[in-house]
């Protein structure tokens, strides 16, 4: 697991014993400790629901620990995280639900060595919270979409081919903005018109994933956006097609 990053905020507890390792993540919160292993992290993340690009947020709450994963809240997935966190309503407003921070999972095995922590911690904590020498992130929108594109995949559509009766577009998954050769990876593609051969496909070794389009029913000259994305995190990167 990589080094875990900390951003200082005004938060209603204290952090401390914070133990990262390529296993599990470890820390208290109040005094309570907490663990979260490869077991915690699937239970909380079953295969039915597995996707790339899963970020989850920890709450500390006293019924125990509480990872809830933001990418797959249809239609907050893509707020910022503090109006994602007012989302939660009266138990987060009312201190029932303290946002401990964040666990990022790039890919849909959810593996926790592959796995990037990030705490929130008080200034008068941190030199007894264990996270002394860690990378900080400050507490704005723009550091937490800084973070996401380092550590979470993207898409970039990367080959629009016109054959003599479809068009091939062919998409590769990046992670931190260069590609990455991993196979198996779900992408996923909508259409508003036309015709594709399939909703959504999995890369090859080399990190790429082909699709076929067809302007069946398009009069000539019409254009189709392609858009695509993974499974819990759609309209990562489209091309437009003229028939």
């Amino acid at each position: 697991m990589k080094n875990p990053l900390h951003t200082i905020c005004d938060i209603p507890f204290t952090l401390t014993e914070v133990l990262v390792s390529p296993d599990s993540i470890k820390f208290s919160i109040d005094g309570v400790a907490h663990v979260i292993d490869q077991k915690i992290l699937n239970d909380f993340v079953p295969d039915s629901a597995a996707s790339e690009k899963n970020n989850l947020y920890m709450f500390a709450t006293e019924w125990g620990l509480l990872l809830k994963n933001k990418t797959m809240d249809t239609g907050l997935s893509k707020y910022g995280g503090k109006l994602y966190l007012r989302e939660m309503g009266w138990l987060y407003t009312s201190g029932a639900m303290k946002n401990v921070g964040q666990i990022q999972i790039p890919f849909s095995d959810r593996k926790i060595e592959n796995a990037v922590v990030r705490f929130n911690v008080r200034e008068e904590d941190f030199h007894n919270s264990g996270l002394l020498g860690t990378e900080r992130i400050e507490n704005t929108s723009e550091a937490y979409d800084d973070v996401a594109g380092r550590f979470l995949p993207s898409l970039k559509v990367i080959e629009s081919l016109h054959q003599s009766d479809h068009v091939v577009v062919r998409v590769q998954a990046m992670l931190g903005g260069v590609p990455i050769q991993r196979e198996g990876m779900r992408i996923e593609v909508k259409s508003d018109a036309g015709y594709l051969n399939r909703r959504y496909g999995f890369t090859n070794h080399d990190g790429i994933a082909e699709f076929k389009f067809t302007g069946m029913l398009m009069d000539k000259g019409e254009v189709a956006t392609l858009k695509f994305g993974y499974r819990h995190y759609s309209n990562i990167d489209s091309v437009s097609v003229t028939v």
